[in-house]
């Protein structure tokens, strides 16, 4: 993980010389896991924190960078974790991931240096740092979605991420008498929308 950080740091430091500029981004975020064949999953509500580089790769393209803290997760009926909620009688995944993402921007200007339409598209990498004996370390998938940019420093928008990986650790169950049943084969891809505010200056 360290590691992680060091290169995202370092990746980041690298463009310092460049024309750029740079937003605050905070969402709410409504995320579950994908998997039809076991469990009875709900999503949860979270949210994130995001410090993001804008680099102008032409008049309209951008390619941007960040890094921040994101909370997804879910909830489950059949799968046993330390949070629970009696009320509901359904126990709570809170993921807590360390995020950097990646992705290219086109601005479409309806009222030049007033207001645009700004579409993205491109990918993520995580560090789950409340992994635990269900849940992976790492995650990575791909992020698109669409904003409204006003007088060139707000932006609200949504977008929609899909991991690529499953989350769900198998170690946990080989060798046991789990390691064949559903569960045991189970995959989970984190899956989730996001709503967020960027400001940037």
């Amino acid at each position: 993980m360290k590691e992680i950080i060091l290169i995202a740091t370092l990746f980041v430091c690298s463009f310092s010389a460049m024309s750029q500029r740079f937003a605050v981004h905070g969402g709410i975020t409504n995320t579950t896991v994908n998997d039809k064949e076991y469990g009875d999953f709900k999503s949860r509500t979270g949210f994130s924190i995001m410090f993001l580089m804008e680099i102008p790769t032409s008049e309209h393209w951008s390619f941007n960078m960040g890094m921040g803290y994101t909370l997804r997760g879910f909830d489950s009926k059949d799968v046993p974790t330390d949070a629970y909620d009696a009320k509901k009688d359904r126990y709570l995944y809170n993921l807590k991931y360390i995020e950097w993402p990646l992705f290219m921007s086109y601005r479409f200007d309806i009222v030049e240096n007033s207001f645009s339409i700004v579409p993205h598209a491109g990918c993520y990498a995580g560090g789950n740092i409340s992994a635990d004996d269900y849940t992976e370390s790492f995650d990575f998938g791909l992020q698109g979605g669409v904003s409204l940019e006003l007088q060139r420093r707000l932006q609200v928008g949504m977008q929609y991420n899909s991991g690529f990986l499953n989350i769900l650790k198998k170690t946990e169950f080989e060798n046991t008498e789990l390691e064949n049943t559903k569960l045991g084969k189970a995959v989970w891809k984190n899956r989730g929308w996001e709503y967020y505010v960027r400001f940037f200056f």
